[in-house]
C-alpha cells in the first residue's frame, strides 16, 4: 500500500514539476509578431500593386527600338537628336532590366520573411524557446523585414522613375525615329 502511495506521490510531484516548467506565451512578443506579419503583408501588397506588366511592356518596347536608336545615333550630327536618344537609352537601359530582376528577388525575400515570421509566431505561441532566445529571434526577424521593406521601397522608386523617364523621353525619341523612317 505504501508503494502505491509513493508511486502516486511521485507521479503527482513529476506532474507538478513539469507543469511549472512550461511558461505561457509572452503577450508582448505575440503582439510584436502580429505587427511584423501585418507589415510583411502590406509590403507584399505594395509590391503587387506596382505595374509589373507595364514595366515589362516598357522593357519590350525599349528592346525593340534599341537597334533603330543605335542606327539613328550613328547617322546624326545633331546635338539635340543625340541628347534625346542618349538620355532615353541611358535612363531605360540602366533601370529596366535590373528592376525586373529586383522584382523577383524582392518577392522571394518577402515570401521567405513571411514564412519565417509565421514559424516564429508558432514558436512564440507554444513558448518553444527561452525568453532571451525568443527575443533575439524576434529582433533578427524584425531586422530582416526592415531590410526587405527598404529594398521594396527602393524598387518602388525605381519603377516610378522608369515610368517618369519613359513619359519624359519617349515622345521625343518616337518623333525622331518616325522622322528618320520617313526620310528616303
Amino acid at each position: 500500500m505504501s508503494l502505491h502511495i509513493s508511486v502516486f506521490s511521485l507521479a503527482t510531484l513529476l506532474l507538478c514539476l513539469c507543469s511549472s516548467c512550461t511558461r505561457t506565451a509572452d503577450k508582448e512578443n505575440i503582439a510584436t509578431m502580429d505587427s511584423l506579419l501585418l507589415i510583411a503583408d502590406s509590403v507584399r501588397a505594395g509590391l503587387a500593386a506596382l505595374d509589373h506588366e507595364g514595366l515589362r511592356a516598357l522593357d519590350s518596347t525599349f528592346r525593340v527600338r534599341k537597334e533603330a536608336m543605335d542606327l539613328r545615333l550613328r547617322d546624326t550630327l545633331s546635338k539635340d537628336v543625340t541628347l534625346a536618344i542618349g538620355n532615353y537609352r541611358r535612363a531605360m537601359g540602366k533601370v529596366l532590366g535590373k528592376t525586373l530582376k529586383e522584382f523577383e528577388r524582392a518577392e522571394k525575400e518577402l515570401d521567405l520573411c513571411g514564412k519565417q515570421l509565421v514559424d516564429l509566431k508558432k514558436d512564440v505561441l507554444n513558448s518553444v524557446h527561452e525568453p532571451e532566445l525568443e527575443d533575439r529571434y524576434i529582433i533578427e526577424e524584425r531586422t530582416a523585414l526592415a531590410a526587405a521593406r527598404q529594398r521594396a521601397a527602393g524598387l518602388v522608386i525605381k519603377v516610378q522613375g522608369a515610368f517618369r523617364d519613359d513619359a519624359r523621353f519617349r515622345p521625343m525619341v518616337d518623333s525622331i525615329l518616325q522622322l528618320h523612317d520617313s526620310l528616303p
